[in-house]
């Protein structure tokens, strides 16, 4: 429902209304256009919610306006965009609007020239999302990334503050493939148990059931205008068509088709089509909507635009009968006034079906309720239609529409029982209207109670001239009873106190005596003076509802509060009654594979067997949000490497929040011994109000089998606290007062007066002997009537208590101090828990963890932090991937430091790093960014990066006093500055490699042994390049494989240093060739320098060189057409004037020996 002022609701009830319309068309280019009520002849809304004959959750239906003009409209075309409102005329004379959405145009624009008129329909924007969606996130992804992807892509705004406070969903395994947006969308709203829509500010959102926040009463229907099936509407099942695609070898795709289902096969079922169902959140959907029960409706009404479908609506009938129903499908019209309809038209069905069978074949079904400590029968909500064999005072939780409502079967006058309303929610409306009804009552128990105490007084009187015999006080007694008990609404006396006490004969004096004492005691306890005294504190005291029926209900309260608390065993704070399989029996538990005896570490004769995943004890309960369980277990496997799992899940009967499970017992992998015992507590999620006692082994396959027993669940700790709350509860049974037990009475004493009637109105001291008020309607009460006492904060709920009021001082418990104004916490022990079981810090044992859900993660015990299993952790200690922890001795030298250690190796990278591991492929230089360290195991190391990498230690050394170093991937040839290069580049004063290779680098540049000698068969593979003068003592030999092996070819080898060339020539029929250098030897050669050109002829002449150029030569022969080769030798560049050069280093080195 959109947010309204008060003053627009009690306009939008009234009878008479003032209404404005305003219309919005934008163009494509962004032009508005507005047109106001005298433009426009109607508006008709048309939305929808959970629509169709099954109330089919994850609908996406179009929402859509038709808007008539008074006039033409030109210009119009498909796709603009339009927004419409509606407003109303307030008191004082300012209209309050509210928006009906954001549409789309769409081809349907009718244009009546005849009559001047202009249609338009408009659909809102689910008409944009009729695209195939195609998604790029890595799976599995959260739901609401999905969502915020499906909006992104189709190109719609997102509701991004409704969709985050959805109920959190596990993660979406798979993609949703070859579906339109509209689709997906669909499925996703699915899991939510809700549906998808366009909210009127046109942001996409998904919306789930809410708590009835309007009520609608008989004032505001239209003649006849409500039409309610009697039948009720009840979930029977649900049933999800799931498709899947494989592809074979060769390529071929197949689909195959499977049926997902889960509550009852009869009902009425809902059927759904979702490729990426599974069972899992199938059945978390069901425990969300499976107890919705509403009566189908149809009710035209005046309307009020700020309803939207898809809220829950409480509707009264001429007979002030109230029923909460969805609102799944709400249409307005507009043309001046405005008249509504909503309705849920679901199709009721039987879960029963008839049909002749011939034999008799008889089942008893087990009722869905308990036998109360009176004796009584309790209903639960299950139970959807009115119990039928009921007995007086049986009890039903009755659910109306998503609310409960208490009825008992009451006794009639004529000996029959009948169902009637007990305690139902009230609205501030109702509330506000019961307030004005017990005031009124007020005034009336005042008046009747002047009037009994005038009676009392006069029937005393009477009393006192009946001294003669005891028996003639008696009938004047009984005289006054009956004349007080016909007071209509107000306080019935009863005198048998002084009735028993004139039964026997006394004295006169005694009889006076005792007269005095109950007539002072009446005139100053009941006098008219203290009624009228108190009757302002009741009037503005009074908020919530007190009525006898409310007493009763917390009278039967107490009784299902008693009957939870004794069980057969003693122990009166476990709810599960069923904790050590006395005897064998399995009574209350679902899921387990049974019972077994024999295992002497067993704290029990008996204990129970699980082989699945899940197990349950009893029926859900209801909880309150913040209240702390305790949960106590023995459990124990001989085969199973799962983890088990004791705690509670959650349901929220609103329908609100899915279903969650919470573990704060977890054991690990144990046989049975006397350490099997665990104990833990969990506190309410908000949002949750029933809970159920489970048991998990952690796995979805090959679960094996664990055997726990000995199961606690509480308020209080599993033990030291028993004591106590027997001996509270003692005292409650002791008080207790049950409907029908209590005649109408006035009790006088000196303490106190004791007042029972079904209406009452009290003044002077007043004390309530341990009453219960469970739905008091108190307008103001404040601290300073609180004056003395004890307020057990176990037994009340705060509202509205925020950090404001909360000042100073220190708030301290047995295991935990606050000082709110030093900021210091202190635990003695405990733990502190996120609601999930991802985060756990131990204060007992010192230990943080912080896990995924599947409960890996990061674990801190004595200092260290692990990377490991909860598993593992638990259980030995063991390190699953990894650990940080203290080195006292780093490089053996007595230091304290950082070790890192990984179970199977090392990897530190950047965010940016694409490098793979230790592999070859880490060598290929394709696509490497970032930075990478690796070590493994089986001795491994890798350090990669895409530019130079240093190693830097050491003394300096040189003039500049640099360090020696070592750079890979340099562009240094030893010369250049340092940067990312081909070379590894190595700077020191020396190089030296170990002893063992006896081979050093020196300073000056010299590669020789340790002992001087000379290095000795010394192999290079691939290529040796030499950046300076290569001396070679021996040969030089191009090494050439043959048929006869590897020959060694000379080189040849000259005083001078010439470079050579040779080619072949042709004379031509001029009997001359000019022979041009080839462009790069000629860089390489001084032919400033005389050279040699050398010619050899072939044919019968001769040739020689005629000329010399600087870049050419010019070779002539003596017959035309001589063919000729030649070889060129010239001086090399730089090298024209050596020859013959004493190699000093050779002999320095003793090459020469």
């Amino acid at each position: 429902m959109i947010i309204q002022s008060d003053a627009a609701i009690a306009a939008w009830r009234a009878t008479e209304r003032t209404l404005d319309a305003k219309v919005t068309i934008t163009d494509s280019s962004g032009n508005e256009t507005d047109y106001a009520t005298s433009d426009i002849t109607s508006i008709a809304y048309d939305s929808g919610a959970w629509t169709g004959d099954t109330f089919s959750i994850g609908s996406t239906y179009e929402n859509n306006i038709t808007v008539t003009f008074a006039h033409l409209v030109e210009g119009l075309e498909q796709g603009y965009k339009v927004t419409a409102k509606i407003g109303i005329k307030l008191p004082d004379e300012t209209y309050e609007y509210v928006s009906l959405g954001v549409f789309i145009i769409s081809d349907d624009i009718e244009m009546d020239r005849n009559n001047d008129i202009t249609t338009i329909k408009c659909y809102d924007q689910f008409s944009l999302m009729e695209g195939t969606y195609t998604s790029s996130l890595t799976y599995p992804a959260k739901l609401t990334d999905v969502i915020a992807e499906i909006a992104n892509n189709a190109g719609v705004e997102l509701n991004t503050d409704e969709i985050a406070e959805l109920p959190t969903q596990s993660d979406l395994s798979s993609e949703i493939s070859s579906q339109t947006y509209r689709v997906a969308i669909g499925w996703i709203a699915q899991f939510y148990g809700g549906f998808a829509m366009f909210d009127r500010n046109g942001k996409l959102t998904i919306r789930t059931t809410t708590s009835p926040n309007y009520i609608l009463d008989a004032s505001q229907y239209e003649q006849s205008g409500l039409t309610k099936n009697e039948a009720t509407y009840k979930i029977g099942g649900m049933s999800v068509s799931v498709t899947t695609s494989t592809t074979d070898s060769t390529g071929e795709s197949s689909e195959t088709t499977s049926t997902l289902t889960t509550g009852e096969t009869t009902g009425s079922q809902i059927e759904l089509t979702n490729n990426v169902m599974t069972q899992t959140r199938l059945d978390n959907i069901w425990s969300t909507i499976k107890n919705i029960t509403f009566y189908p409706f149809d009710l035209t009404w005046f309307g009020n635009p700020a309803i939207e479908a898809g809220d829950w609506l409480t509707l009264k009938d001429t007979k002030d009968n109230s029923f909460n129903v969805p609102n799944n499908s709400y249409t307005m019209t507009f043309d001046g006034g405005l008249t509504a309809t909503s309705k849920a038209d679901q199709t009721s069905t039987s879960s029963s079906s008839y049909s002749y069978s011939g034999t008799l074949s008889q089942t008893v079904k087990e009722l869905a309720g308990r036998i109360g400590a009176t004796g009584n029968y309790i209903y639960g909500e299950d139970v959807t239609e009115e119990p039928t064999g009921a007995k007086i005072n049986d009890e039903w939780y009755k659910q109306n529409g998503n609310k409960i409502e208490l009825w008992r079967y009451v006794k009639q006058s004529d000996g029959t029982g009948k169902w009637t309303l007990i305690v139902s929610d009230l609205t501030g409306v109702e509330i506000s209207q019961q307030v004005t009804t017990a005031q009124q009552d007020a005034i009336t128990a005042t008046t009747a109670a002047n009037t009994a105490v005038d009676t009392a007084n006069m029937s005393l009187t009477t009393a006192t001239n009946a001294v003669v015999t005891a028996q003639t006080a008696s009938d004047t007694a009984t005289a006054v009873q009956e004349q007080v008990t016909t007071l209509k609404g107000g306080s019935a006396i009863t005198l048998a106190e002084l009735e028993n006490g004139l039964a026997t004969k006394i004295s006169s004096d005694e009889f006076t005596s005792y007269k005095t004492q109950t007539d002072n005691a009446l005139i100053n306890k009941v006098s008219s003076t203290d009624f009228a005294s108190y009757q302002t504190q009741t009037d503005s005291a009074i908020q919530q509802r007190v009525t006898s029926d409310t007493f009763n209900a917390e009278t039967t309260t107490l009784s299902n509060m008693i009957n939870s608390k004794v069980t057969a065993g003693g122990d009166v704070t476990n709810i599960c009654l069923n904790p050590y399989f006395s005897d064998g029996s399995t009574t209350g538990w679902s899921g387990i594979a049974g019972v077994s005896t024999g295992n002497g570490s067993s704290p029990t004769k008996y204990y129970a067997g699980q082989v699945q995943r899940d197990a349950y004890y009893g029926d859900w309960f209801n909880v309150v949000k913040g209240d702390v369980y305790y949960i106590q277990g023995f459990a124990w496997t001989d085969n199973s490497t799962n983890l088990f799992n004791i705690g509670l899940t959650f349901t929220d009967s609103s329908g609100t929040n899915t279903q969650i499970w919470r573990a704060p017992i977890k054991f690990a992998v144990v046989a049975a011994s006397s350490s099997s015992t665990k104990t833990g507590s969990i506190a309410i999620p908000d949002g949750y109000d029933k809970a159920k006692i489970w048991t998990q082994i952690d796995a979805t396959s090959n679960f094996g089998e664990w055997w726990f027993t000995n199961i606690y669940v509480g308020r209080t700790a599993p033990a030291g606290e028993m004591y106590s709350q027997m001996q509270q509860l003692s005292n409650n049974i002791n008080l207790r007062v049950q409907k029908n037990d209590v005649i109408n009475q006035i009790n006088i004493s000196t303490e106190s007066i004791l007042i029972a009637g079904s209406k009452v109105h009290i003044t002077g001291t007043t004390t309530i002997d341990d009453a219960v008020i469970t739905s008091a309607m108190i307008s103001s009460l404040s601290a300073s009537k609180l004056t003395a006492g004890t307020i057990d904060a176990s037994t009340i709920t705060v509202i509205n208590l925020d950090a404001d009021n909360i000042t100073s001082g220190t708030i301290s418990g047995t295991n935990l101090s606050l000082n709110l104004g030093t900021g210091e916490v202190s635990f003695q022990k405990g733990s502190i828990k996120s609601s999930s079981g991802t985060i756990d810090l131990e204060i007992a044992d010192g230990t943080l963890s912080v896990t995924n859900s599947s409960g890996d993660g990061v674990f801190f015990k004595s200092g260290t932090m692990s990377l490991t299993s909860e598993a593992l952790f638990d259980s030995s200690g063991s390190v699953k991937y990894g650990k940080i922890a203290l080195d006292t001795n780093i490089l053996a030298q007595s230091k304290n430091g950082m070790h890192i250690t990984g179970t199977n190796g090392v990897h530190i990278d950047t965010l940016n790093s694409t490098w793979d591991g230790l592999g070859v492929a880490s060598m290929l230089a394709a696509n490497k960014v970032g930075s990478s360290i690796g070590i493994s195991t089986d001795g491994r190391i890798l350090i990669g990066g895409n530019n130079i990498i240093q190693i830097l230690g050491g003394a300096s050394y040189g003039s500049m006093n640099v360090l020696p170093a070592l750079y890979v991937g340099s562009d240094s040839s030893g010369t250049e500055s340092i940067g990312k290069g081909k070379n590894i580049f190595a700077a020191a004063d020396n190089i030296y490699f170990n002893t063992n290779s006896n081979v050093s680098v020196t300073g000056g540049g010299f590669i020789a042994t340790a002992g001087g000698s000379h290095i000795q068969n010394t192999r290079i593979d691939n290529e040796l390049w030499v950046n300076g003068n290569f001396s070679v003592s021996g040969t030089k030999n191009a090494v050439v494989e043959t048929t006869a092996g590897w020959v060694n070819i000379n080189a040849y080898e000259t005083a001078e240093y010439y470079f050579g060339d040779i080619g072949f020539a042709n004379t031509s029929s001029g009997s001359k060739v000019k022979i041009t250098f080839d462009s790069l030897f000629l860089e390489t050669i001084n032919t400033a320098v005389d050279y040699h050109v050398f010619i050899s002829s072939y044919g019968n002449g001769y040739a020689w060189c005629s000329e010399r150029g600087a870049d050419y030569f010019v070779i002539e022969s003596n017959v035309p057409n001589l063919d000729i080769s030649y070889e060129v030798k010239a001086k090399r560049k730089g090298y024209e004037n050596d020859r013959l050069e004493i190699n000093t280093a050779m002999e320095n080195t003793g090459a020469a020996a």
